[in-house]
Order: structure tokens, then C-alpha cells, then sequence
């Protein structure tokens, strides 16, 4: 995975046209993107890398601060997923919050993106529709998310 290749998937994906109260998105998305075993999630004015493999690629430090430069962002994380299950988080430019509140839509969530005991940052970026779409549904209507850790 090269740094040309990785910036190349955050300008396309800046062009997409998110409300301005919206501040988290997926940046690089894995294969699709031409990044494999990447994928690049924006938590507000934090990135967080999850790299799947068994090591770590040796300029991954390199490339999280080339991605804070691009975006604007105070830091930048990684979580390494190996093929037997393992997960660690390392820190790779700035120094993240444990937690802090991101937007999406009008909605606010806490996130984990710093915190090394927590695997998730508790909001799954790709269910932005999902997300959309129960909340027209239930406009006006209580509800109870029993599935969610957000």
C-alpha cells in the first residue's frame, strides 16, 4: 500500500456532498478504494486506520500523518486485526480522546476512537442509511435500540 494511493481515496471521497452537519465518513474503503486491508473512518477531528493483516505496514506511521495533513484532523489511530482474531491499537500521530462526540444528521454520538481497551468506536460508519432511515420512520414514535453500544 503506497501513500499516493491512500491520499488518491480521500480526494475522491472529499467530493462527495455531506451536510455540513455531518462529521464523520469513511475515507478509504479496502479494496475498492486500491488500498487492501485498509480502511480509513473520520470520527470528527480524528482518523482511525483499521489494518488487517499480521503486521503492521512499515510506513503506516508515515501514511497517518500524511492523512492528517490532508484532512485537517489532530490525529490519528490504528487498529491492527490479525487473521487469528487479535486486535491492537496503536497511535500513530497526535494524541486522541479517549472519547468525544462526533455528528452525523442532526444526531450525536460518543466515540472511542483513542481508546486502546476498546476494539469499536461504537458507531459503524457504512450504517449511515440505516441510521436515516429508522429515524424517519419513528419520527414522533419512542423507541428502544436494543442492538446498538451507541
Amino acid at each position: 500500500m503506497k501513500i499516493d494511493d491512500v491520499l488518491a481515496a480521500v480526494r475522491r471521497r472529499a467530493s462527495l456532498a455531506l451536510p455540513p452537519s455531518t462529521d464523520v465518513l469513511r475515507l478509504v474503503d479496502d479494496e475498492p478504494d486500491g488500498c487492501p486491508g485498509l480502511v480509513v473512518d473520520r470520527y470528527g477531528s480524528v482518523l482511525r486506520l483499521e489494518v488487517r493483516g499480521s503486521s503492521l505496514p512499515a510506513d503506516l506511521t508515515e501514511i497517518g500523518a500524511a492523512l492528517v495533513e490532508e484532512t485537517g484532523t489532530r490525529a490519528a489511530v490504528a487498529l491492527l486485526r490479525t487473521a487469528g482474531g487479535e486486535s491492537a491499537l496503536f497511535r500513530l500521530v497526535g494524541e486522541p480522546p479517549p472519547l468525544h462526540v462526533v455528528h452525523e444528521g442532526g444526531l450525536r454520538f460518543a466515540v472511542r476512537t483513542g481508546d486502546v481497551e476498546a476494539a469499536g468506536t461504537g458507531v459503524f460508519v457504512d450504517q449511515r442509511e440505516g441510521r436515516r432511515l429508522v429515524r424517519a420512520a419513528s419520527r414522533g414514535t419512542p423507541v428502544l435500540n436494543l442492538f446498538a453500544n451507541a
